[in-house]
């Protein structure tokens, strides 16, 4: 909760990503899932992706759990265009999206009025 009040806020967010840094749970899935899953909650979805950035940086795979999270991040601000590139990234990956994820992305879709796209995402 204390993650979601500085996300939303607008406040702590470098301080965040710095802690998330030099613990090393930049690394852990579970962590960066649910970091995402806050910037999510807070509508922060510019943090998001600096996080999935940082993600990216160390040269991981894509992960379900974590494309997941950034989906309902974008989805909570109808950005269906980075939407569907993480979507690209996981077949890219031969990552098979699950439920959630479909459906995170299909609302990002719907919101922004990409009707043809979401009938393709389910």
């Amino acid at each position: 909760q204390v993650v979601v009040a500085l996300l939303s806020e607008g406040h702590g967010q470098e301080k965040l990503a710095d802690v998330f840094g030099r613990s090393g749970m930049v690394g852990n899935v579970g962590a960066q899932a649910a970091l995402l899953s806050a910037c999510a909650r807070a509508r922060n979805w510019h943090q998001a992706m600096r996080f999935l950035d940082a993600w990216r940086g160390l040269g991981r795979p894509p992960d379900l759990r974590i494309q997941t999270a950034i989906i309902r991040a974008l989805s909570a601000v109808a950005a269906w265009h980075h939407v569907l590139s993480s979507m690209a990234e996981l077949s890219a990956a031969s990552v098979q999206p699950d439920v959630a994820c479909r459906n995170a992305a299909a609302s990002a879709c719907r919101a922004g009025s990409r009707w043809d796209q979401a009938l393709k995402i389910l």
